[in-house]
């Protein structure tokens, strides 16, 4: 009415029942926090864009001791390994796991999950794709193989120009690994990866052994106090 608000006969009868509601509810988020301030963790874990990981990212999780029960993995994705180190750096990143092979700066520490066999991966539709024995008989075709500076570049360039050919080695920073796959997948290229890449997983792409052992790794800031990183580290090694 105009002169406020009264409980009816039925919200009077609910009334203690509600009170009591209210203190359990009151008591249930105070130990919430506490358990929170002393158990529930956050990770934040970067990956590479073109490494299919992510259930074996959470089993990791899962496989930790009781007292990292509580923790929380939250994944992203990356394009690049230079967009990996600087979330590292800023922060919205606690780990980054990515394939090795390029020079990490002293300021950060990396740990060799696992040693992963390199591969040159092509489409059926590839030129003469049935007589593609070695990684000679790719030396006509563009290969997106990352930066200069990197291990798998590096191997490109010696093994080709050891034999007198000139590759044609694509880099383009710009370009995403969605439309590089689409290029590779069409037969217009060859990619790389090991056997934890998107490329491995695809049935219609054919690959070719090479003679580089490359390796997937875990990166992250020395300076990065979260104490579940490497707890997190110890799991994930123990998936391999």
């Amino acid at each position: 009415s105009s002169k406020g608000v009264c409980l009816s006969e039925e919200g009077e009868h609910l009334l203690p029942y509600i009170q009591d509601y209210l203190r359990a509810s009151d008591a249930l988020r105070q130990e919430a926090a506490l358990q929170g301030e002393s158990h529930n963790h956050v990770l934040r874990i970067g990956c590479f864009e073109n490494l299919d990981l992510g259930p074996l990212l959470f089993q990791a999780r899962d496989a930790l001791p009781q007292e990292y029960a509580g923790l929380s993995c939250q994944l992203s994705v990356s394009a690049n390994y230079s967009a990996l180190l600087r979330k590292l750096e800023e922060r919205s990143i606690d780990l980054a796991v990515m394939p090795l092979g390029i020079e990490t700066p002293a300021r950060f520490h990396a740990q060799v999950l696992t040693d992963d066999v390199t591969y040159a991966f092509f489409s059926a539709r590839f030129p003469n794709a049935e007589q593609i024995h070695e990684l000679m008989d790719l030396k006509d075709a563009v290969m997106f193989a990352g930066p200069e500076y990197n291990g798998l570049w590096q191997y490109l360039h010696n093994y080709f120009q050891h034999r007198g050919v000139k590759a044609n080695l694509n880099y383009d920073p710009g370009m995403s690994i969605f439309t590089e796959r689409m290029i590779i997948e069409s037969g217009e290229g060859i990619g790389f990866g090991g056997k934890y890449s998107l490329l491995y997983r695809n049935p219609d792409l054919r690959r070719l052994p090479l003679e580089m052992t490359g390796a997937l790794g875990a990166v992250w800031c020395g300076d990065n106090s979260n104490p579940v990183i490497r707890p997190y580290i110890r799991g994930l090694l123990a998936q391999f």
